[in-house]
């Protein structure tokens, strides 16, 4: 009996003591839990600050499509229709439920003289007349030898007119400069239709404007325009289907009139246009030597 209790005593402290080191964990168990936990501690604030980013650029992308959708109107989409295109002689015709087509012609002192009264019995409706232009190369200013001879002999037989201006502006000052020249030819006439500013690249080693970047051509254009606008005209840009996409930010000058230069069968430009020049190869009746001129159609809604 002795013997036993004395061997229970001796067993019961290294039990408990044995028993006691199997709860203990190991120095690798306590490691990996530390890490697993820091990881994990890591990896909710990652989240957490991944969806406050991705919150804050989306609210920030919200923000610039309003604000783009304001300053920068879509254009309207195009409404002629393919089939509502036709021909009168050598000229082309257009109508639909909506709009009417009129027939016209541009053109300069490279037609020398012309007989307006013969052209005036022709379908041409209307003429473009270039009021002037800059040099390339040195930038000087001219009007057109034949402006006022035209101007006033094209509106007394009937035609409506409109003028346009071939620019070489490297500065707004510069396309101030020829708005300025127009008003001045135009003494405060009346005419039917807009003022076109017609900005081109030239190409050539002597050109004055082979650098020009696209936004300095919209600015001369606003120039142009606003000058031409606030004296009481009507005011538009002339440009190729591939200028005006490439070239201008058409959204900021669609309160303007667009007169677009397209040579081909259909109009491929996407938006709207209220002049479409479509060749520059027609003959006329009333031009020198029957003269080669540019032909153009003209947009106008119908009246109710």
């Amino acid at each position: 009996m002795a013997t036993g209790q004395n061997s229970s005593k001796k067993r019961g402290p290294q039990a408990r003591r044995r028993r006691k080191k199997r709860r203990r964990l190991r120095p690798a168990a306590v490691l990996f839990w530390f890490l697993f936990l820091a990881l994990l501690v890591i990896i909710i604030v990652f989240v957490c600050r991944t969806i406050k980013v991705v919150r804050t650029a989306m609210n920030g992308l919200n923000e610039l499509t309003a604000s783009v959708e304001e300053t920068e109107p879509l254009l309207p989409y195009s409404t002629l229709q393919a089939e509502s295109f036709g021909f009168n002689g050598n000229f082309k015709t257009y109508e639909d439920d909506s709009t009417d087509g009129m027939i016209g012609i541009d053109v300069s002192d490279l037609q020398l003289w012309i007989d307006w009264e013969t052209v005036a019995t022709s379908p041409v409706e209307f003429a473009i007349l270039r009021a002037g232009y800059r040099g390339y190369e040195d930038g000087s200013l001219h009007q057109d030898q034949y402006l006022e001879y035209n101007l006033e002999t094209a509106t007394a037989c009937g035609l409506d007119v409109g003028l346009y201006f071939f620019s070489q502006a490297v500065t707004t000052d510069e396309a101030i400069e020829e708005a300025e020249l127009v008003l001045t030819a135009l003494n405060g006439r009346s005419i039917d239709m807009p003022v076109f500013f017609d900005w081109e690249y030239v190409d050539s080693d002597t050109s004055r404007t082979q650098s020009m970047a696209s936004s300095e051509i919209m600015a001369c254009a606003n120039a142009f325009c606003e000058t031409i606008e606030r004296s009481g005209y009507e005011a538009g840009i002339y440009f190729s289907t591939s200028m005006g996409l490439d070239c201008y930010n058409l959204p900021e000058l669609q309160s303007y009139a667009f007169w677009v230069a397209e040579y081909s069968d259909s109009l491929s430009f996407p938006y709207h246009a209220d002049c479409w020049q479509y060749s520059s190869t027609g003959t006329i009746p009333g031009t020198e030597d029957d003269m080669i001129v540019d032909l153009d159609l003209y947009f106008k809604e119908k009246s109710e």
